[in-house]
């Protein structure tokens, strides 16, 4: 195994979480295995100096490369991968640095973009993944509990996988990233020639049955979305972050899902659960955003 790379899905300039997850692992899995990990991020334009946060991001959570790749294609779709969007940027760097293994985090843009990629390099794909390192061999899984199964670790062909919320930390270290920036050009068919309108709810859903509809309206102002009763969403596209307060999340798609209540852990779909009391909880949340947006410089 030569090659490791990761794609790293940006929101807002940062890294999502999931994307640091799968860095981590990743560059575990790198340290045992002798092989090189590159962080592959698709942006608009390439940090200009004194902006180059993510940098020093990706290199302190494993990162050895970081790769930037430009498109100005990018500029209105860079919180929303998409293999319209992205796939010619991330195939280009495919075939510049081929991998043994390129992992996604399992977002809605990994999960439709992965198995594109894995189809274009003629890897094997593997949704819901678990990637160690055994006797000092590759091991790989697909799936968990009764219904996981494993793949040969001795491979002779790449493999891509994407990677869930949770499942890895991060690694940490003080080490610096070399970056490489190439240019992207060119563009596949995707949806947006269909006029779906994204993002039409903002930054943020808030699901809530009625009787925390107030709860639910005040944390959406807070975060600049939206809030809606759990029957109310089926017309959604898609979200950044989408937060339950008690009621089902169901098939929202969003590239976070959070639950918050006292049986938040028992909630079907969540990425992350916050258990307590729901109205303690949010008005504490509340309260956080709000003091994060205070010190926001002007």
């Amino acid at each position: 195994m030569a090659n490791v790379l990761v794609v790293i899905e940006l929101s807002e300039g940062k890294a999502l979480p999931v994307c640091l997850e799968a860095l981590g692992q990743a560059r575990r899995l790198a340290t045992h295995l002798g092989a090189t990990v590159y962080a592959v991020v698709p942006l608009a334009h390439a940090p200009t100096y004194g902006e180059d946060d993510v940098i020093a991001q990706l290199a302190e959570h494993g990162a050895d490369k970081v790769v930037l790749v430009t498109d100005e294609a990018l500029g209105g779709a860079a919180d929303a991968m998409r293999w319209g969007t992205h796939g010619p940027a991330i195939g280009m760097v495919s075939d510049m640095l081929p991998p043994s293994l390129l992992l996604f985090g399992a977002t809605p843009g990994g999960r439709e973009v992965a198995p594109r990629a894995a189809a274009r390099m003629g890897a094997a794909f593997l949704a819901e993944a678990w990637l160690e390192v055994r006797e000092d061999k590759l091991a790989l899984w697909e799936g968990s509990g009764e219904n996981a199964h494993a793949l040969d670790g001795d491979l002779e062909f790449p493999v891509v996988a994407t990677v869930p919320p949770g499942r890895y930390t991060y690694a940490v270290g003080d080490d610096e990233a070399e970056v490489e920036v190439v240019a992207s050009t060119g563009r596949v068919p995707d949806f947006d020639e269909l006029g779906f309108e994204r993002d039409a709810t903002g930054r943020a859903v808030v699901l809530a049955p009625p009787e925390l509809a107030g709860a639910a309206e005040e944390l959406a102002k807070a975060l600049g979305g939206a809030a809606m009763s759990p029957t109310s969403f089926e017309g959604l596209l898609s979200t950044r972050l989408a937060i339950s307060l008690g009621a089902p999340l169901g098939a929202v798609r969003a590239q976070v899902r959070v639950s918050i209540g006292e049986h938040a852990d028992a909630q079907s779909g969540a990425h992350y659960a916050v258990v307590g009391k729901t109205d303690v909880l949010t008005q504490a949340l509340i309260a956080a955003v709000g003091a994060v947006e205070r010190k926001k410089p002007e």
